[in-house]
């Protein structure tokens, strides 16, 4: 925080907003770097999908999705818009 602004709170809309706030983090791989978002290391995408021991609340995030294949389509659709916002460049 020396050289860059603090982050702020702010009370989510709604749970849409959520869902909008959880893909974009999961694809900043993908907008900022041009990296695949699936096997990003640095990401909680992976974390969502398996059974891996996680403290990430996988189940709430989840339910938000209502389930994983929505979780995925979701994030595939959003990042397919990206893609074309890159080819038409």
């Amino acid at each position: 925080s020396l050289f860059e602004k603090h982050f702020k709170r702010i009370k989510l809309p709604s749970e849409a907003y959520l869902k909008n706030l959880i893909v974009y983090v999961h694809l900043n791989p993908k907008n900022h770097l041009n990296v695949d978002f699936k096997t990003y290391t640095f990401s909680s995408y992976q974390t969502f999908l398996f059974d891996k021991t996680t403290n990430l609340p996988r189940a709430e995030v989840i339910r938000y999705f209502e389930n994983t294949e929505n979780f995925i389509f979701c994030h595939e659709s959003k990042n397919n818009l990206i893609e074309e916002k890159y080819s038409l460049e």
